[in-house]
């Protein structure tokens, strides 16, 4: 399985350890997801930006959602995970929620 995040993804998930000034939270989500394998990080880049925006006109989504999106597209992942349901509208890759693997 292909799997690319955007480094957008790293903001998201470390704003709630600035938020509560919990430095060992922060170093330990920093760790894990800096060594985890079998995760290509992807900058935000032109080529992203300019399929986030025809993704956020498409599906009217909003800016962190189509350059998710977009990212994984690009970098070629056969699965967009998220909590974001609104994705699932998305036909360019297939979106499985996080929700929905609590039984798997």
């Amino acid at each position: 399985m292909r799997c690319g995040h955007s480094t957008l993804t790293f903001l998201e998930v470390l704003v709630q350890p600035y938020r509560e000034a919990d430095e060992s939270r922060r170093i330990a989500i920093t760790g894990l997801l800096a060594s985890f394998p079998g995760i290509r990080w992807v900058e935000m880049d032109l080529a992203v930006a300019d399929r986030a925006a025809a993704l956020r006109a498409r599906y009217n989504l909003r800016v962190p959602d189509a350059v998710h999106v977009a990212t994984a597209v690009l970098a070629g992942a056969d699965l967009l995970l998220t909590n974001a349901r609104g994705l699932r509208r998305v036909a360019e890759i297939s979106v499985l929620l996080i929700e929905d693997c609590a039984g798997l």
